[in-house]
């Protein structure tokens, strides 16, 4: 387990500190994928960062399986790092050392016997599906390929901990699917924690089981990823949940939901399922005295579950519309109730009533 408690950190700048991290705390749970994301500057690749002691907070703690990493001395430190691999954006390979010799370095420089070394280089050139580039020198390497040769060379000490810094920003959409599946499989088979930041949505929602939304230093939104996904409350947060799920309504439908006549609702609904929410508006309909008008539909895989979403008008009288409400949350189906008259609002941030 990751535990950073309370972590600040500044930066000097020519017009004063900047302030990259303000007052942080967040746990990262054993065996698990937790996803940084935020925009440029927010300060997530700082807090990766301040894991491994790269950067070291100004206050706080970081406390990695129990251990005081701030507390320790040089060697101790040293020795702690090399249970904590890393991975980076631009790669970080020596393009004058073969693809052995780049997975071998931070085995030789932990003393490891050549023997050893070997076997353990075959082992994971095998694992990353570059048996056949180990004499290959990283210029005539493709981009997936250098990443796989960052992660083969992040796993050589047997660490229990992977830290990925913009793993794939640098990549092709085709490339980062296969490295997020690789990722996914080092997660899944020798059972690593992983601490993944990114500025993409949809590596979040591929890869990661949770995930932590920063901006301007602070975390403002954290929880599991179907959760924030299905009813995501900042409005940092829904900007990034809709490069997937861009629920936003029509202007025109909007003209028009604001000339109904009578007593109307919109609902956002969202369920992990196949069915989308659909079964249960079939039941409303059936039963009840409301009737429901689509306006959006979509079905997302997020982290391994079925997202449905679906925005509706709903019309019917008050006391039928809070029958329609309690029979869908009944159903397990979450229900988001948006403002008729702030729809131009919703549409820009998301807002629920």
């Amino acid at each position: 387990m990751i535990e950073l408690r309370h972590i600040s950190k500044r930066f000097a700048a020519a017009r004063g500190p900047v302030v990259a991290l303000d007052d942080v705390t967040l746990t990262i749970e054993e065996g698990r994928i937790h996803g940084l994301i935020g925009s440029s500057g927010a300060g997530k690749s700082t807090l990766l960062r301040c894991i491994n002691l790269l950067e070291r907070p100004d206050s706080g703690e970081v406390l990695v399986d129990g251990t005081d990493m701030l507390g320790l001395g040089r060697r101790a430190l040293s020795a702690q790092r090399r249970g904590i691999g890393m991975i980076f954006q631009q790669f970080n390979l020596l393009d004058s050392k073969t693809v052995f010799d780049n997975v071998a370095m931070p085995m030789r420089l932990a003393g490891v016997a050549d023997a050893e070394i070997k076997r353990r280089v075959e082992e994971l050139l095998g694992f990353v599906e570059l048996s056949d580039k180990a004499s290959t020198y990283p210029p005539a390497l493709s981009g997936g390929q250098k990443q796989r040769v960052g992660i083969a060379r992040a796993l050589a000490n047997n660490p229990r901990i992977l830290l990925c810094d913009e793993a794939t920003s640098a990549l092709d959409p085709e490339t980062t699917e296969s490295i997020l599946a690789l990722l996914k499989r080092v997660n899944s088979e020798l059972g690593l924690t992983i601490v993944l930041v990114t500025h993409e949505m949809q590596v979040i929602a591929r890869t990661c089981h949770r995930v932590a939304v920063m901006s301007h230093g602070r975390i403002v939104e954290e929880g599991p990823v179907l959760d924030v996904f299905a009813d995501p409350r900042e409005p940092i947060t829904r900007r990034f949940v809709r490069t997937i799920i861009d629920d936003r309504i029509p202007d025109s439908l909007v003209d028009g939901i604001r000339t109904t006549q009578g007593h109307h609702e919109v609902w956002r609904l969202t369920a992990a399922g196949t069915d989308s929410g659909t079964s249960v508006l079939g039941e409303v309909n059936k039963h009840l005295d409301v009737a429901t008008r689509l306006l959006y539909a979509s079905m997302h895989e997020i982290d391994g579950a079925v997202l449905g979403v679906l925005v509706v008008q709903a019309l019917g009288s008050p006391d039928e519309l809070a029958r329609a409400r309690a029979r869908v949350a009944d159903a397990g189906v979450r229900l988001s109730q948006l403002d008729p008259h702030q729809l131009d609002r919703a549409n820009e941030e998301g807002t629920a009533a």
